[in-house]
């Protein structure tokens, strides 16, 4: 009788979900409907704001080389024309550095032409290595 009951009770458990209502109702289909609508509303918004996003980034891209390219075009120019400046400035230095240099070599042949017949003076330029 044991077994008997245990064997119902085994098969009641069974059955009874099978028999029972699946609980699934026509307003939980169009309820499920409605959220996939949603679902996809919300995909093809996050599309489009990937597609902004990209937009942006190409947009900030162009601008930053734009502006790369001309903050290292102004500088060269810039450093061109200074230079250009700088040789008109220092061309009639140049000459006159010249002219003093051929008057110190002078200066200093002569002191060696003396320093010959001077033992002091020579010594005197050997200590500056000028001899």
């Amino acid at each position: 009788m044991r077994i008997f009951l245990l064997i119902m009770a085994v098969w009641l458990s069974l059955i009874t979900p099978v028999l029972a209502d699946s609980g699934f109702t026509q307003a939980d289909r169009d309820r499920m409907i409605r959220l996939e609508t949603r679902f996809e509303d919300m995909d093809k918004r996050f599309e489009q704001i990937s597609i902004i996003l990209y937009i942006l980034s190409g947009i900030f891209t162009a601008m930053f080389t734009a502006i790369f390219g001309f903050a290292w075009w102004d500088r060269r120019s810039i450093l061109l024309q200074a230079r250009e400046e700088a040789r008109i400035v220092f061309k009639p230095h140049e000459e006159r550095r010249q002219d003093y240099e051929e008057r110190v070599n002078k200066i200093t042949e002569l002191l060696r032409q003396v320093a010959e017949k001077m033992p002091e003076l020579k010594e005197l330029m050997h200590q500056l290595n000028l001899l």
